[in-house]
């Protein structure tokens, strides 16, 4: 018996590459299914107040942990609009 396709592969690169090609579609997604269920009870404030304290500590920790120049160059920029050259 001859086969007409090739043995597949198992493993989690294909997953992963997945994942890390379309993370912002993902988070956004599960940022909208979250805001859908909470809408239907009024607690839309609090969310969006909990998801930017969340955002601002991960933008933190991202550079807290950066050991390139990631963070000098966030910095430069940020000194840029608030001094003319």
């Amino acid at each position: 018996m001859k086969m007409l396709l090739p043995a597949a592969e198992f493993g989690t690169t294909g997953l992963a590459g997945w994942i890390s090609d379309n993370i912002i579609q993902i988070m956004l997604l599960i940022i909208v299914a979250v805001l859908l269920g909470l809408a239907s009870n009024g607690k839309v404030p609090k969310f969006v107040t909990v998801l930017g304290l969340s955002v601002g500590a991960l933008a933190f920790l991202v550079l807290s942990l950066d050991n390139g120049k990631l963070g000098k160059e966030l910095g430069v920029f940020v000194f840029g609009l608030f001094v003319q050259a």
